[in-house]
């Protein structure tokens, strides 16, 4: 295998030594960039060691002819990368062999994607080591598993956890291990449906009564909270590229229904992304198109005691833009159209300790539309 240690080139291993045609006759490396004489022998220069002699206004350094001009030659250029070279890990284990021009590709320096598996490459999870691309995946399902993703192992993986059954909602108060949800959940079959259509009467009827106390003492539209909005999976979705939408709520009872759509690598990769998408709702018919308002949505700091984060997905500004996103539904689930914030928050300040900031957790974002000021009704 020839080395290009002595050509003081770079650190290119050829599968054999190139010719000296390959080489500048003035810098003696190898013609990356290479140019040709067109005044006067037609030999071939680096571009700098070129440029460098005609600035001077020195002759060519082959055949002496003057003055030195010169013009690019793409066909050789296409040579020099065609050359074969063995992969510069080759000691570390690579076998890979190819041309010149695919070395880049095939290393990727800096990045965990790349066909060496003997490049170092700094671990995605921070934890500031370094591995073989080889050995990375095999070091990150450790660390997450030990380290910062083991709750969620716990919470949504493990199979030997005990978990409240799913029917709890209806009055079920079993827990069970999760390799075993499946089992009780087909030999409880026929006390889950009891239980359930019990718990839908009772939340019918409280829902009437509701709706009847809100008619007597409600003036304006009450904002109806709903529960937290929770994403999981939020590196999967950022490298993915990937848009998320939550369930849908009500403004308020009788209200306009919408929901959340989050986008966890929006504003050209720095920041999440919030927008409020309007939906078909059961009581569009009685409400005043298109909806005017305001919706503040808060990202909560899973730290306890921290400092919350809000924003305001005004609709107040730009009336052509927020006609079309708070118009009334009328074809498919929800309008093509949204609101909100391109830039809702930094992903740097998503999780920072040191500084009370722990809104990304176990992987995990939790939302809360905190308030909707509905004006259009």
């Amino acid at each position: 295998m020839a080395s290009n240690a002595d050509t003081n080139s770079f650190e290119y291993d050829f599968v054999e030594r190139p010719s000296e045609e390959f080489f500048c006759p003035v810098t003696f490396q190898l013609l990356l960039d290479p140019v040709q004489t067109n005044s006067c022998c037609g030999n071939h220069l680096s571009r700098a060691a070129a440029q460098k002699l005609e600035a001077e206004g020195k002759p060519c350094p082959i055949c002496k002819a003057a003055p030195l001009k010169t013009t690019d030659d793409r066909f050789f250029r296409k040579k020099v990368r065609q050359l074969k070279v063995q992969c510069s890990n080759k000691s570390g284990g690579c076998e890979w062999v190819g041309e010149l021009g695919e070395l880049d590709n095939h290393l990727k320096q800096g990045s965990v994607e790349g066909q060496c598996d003997f490049v170092d490459v700094e671990c995605l999870l921070e934890c500031g080591e370094r591995y073989k691309r080889r050995n990375l995946k095999k070091h990150q399902s450790q660390f997450e598993i030990e380290r910062r993703f083991l709750q969620h192992h716990l919470q949504e993986e493990c199979p030997l956890e005990k978990i409240p059954c799913k029917f709890s909602f209806g009055g079920c108060q079993a827990k069970v291990e999760r390799k075993s949800m499946k089992t009780h959940l087909d030999n409880s079959k026929d006390e889950h449906i009891e239980m359930t259509v019990s718990e839908c009467k009772n939340l019918r009827a409280e829902l009437a009564d509701l709706k009847l106390a809100f008619t007597k003492i409600a003036p304006k539209p009450v904002f109806n909270q709903p529960s937290d909005i929770i994403m999981t999976g939020f590196e999967r979705k950022l490298k993915g590229n990937t848009w998320w939408f939550s369930p849908g709520f009500y403004t308020h009872i009788g209200g306009y229904k919408m929901r959340l759509k989050i986008y966890a690598n929006g504003s050209k990769g720095t920041h999440v992304s919030v927008f409020v998408y309007m939906m078909k709702g059961e009581f569009d018919s009685h409400l005043k198109w298109p909806l005017k308002g305001e919706i503040t949505v808060e990202l909560v700091n899973q730290k306890e005691g921290g400092e919350k984060y809000e924003g305001a997905l005004a609709n107040h500004t730009d009336p052509d833009e927020r006609d079309k996103a708070f118009q009334r539904v009328t074809g498919g689930e929800a309008n093509a159209a949204g609101w909100g914030l391109d830039e809702f928050i930094s992903h740097s300040d998503l999780y920072n300790p040191e500084e009370g900031k722990e809104y990304l957790v176990n992987d995990t974002l939790i939302f809360r539309v905190t308030n909707v000021e509905v004006t259009s009704v």
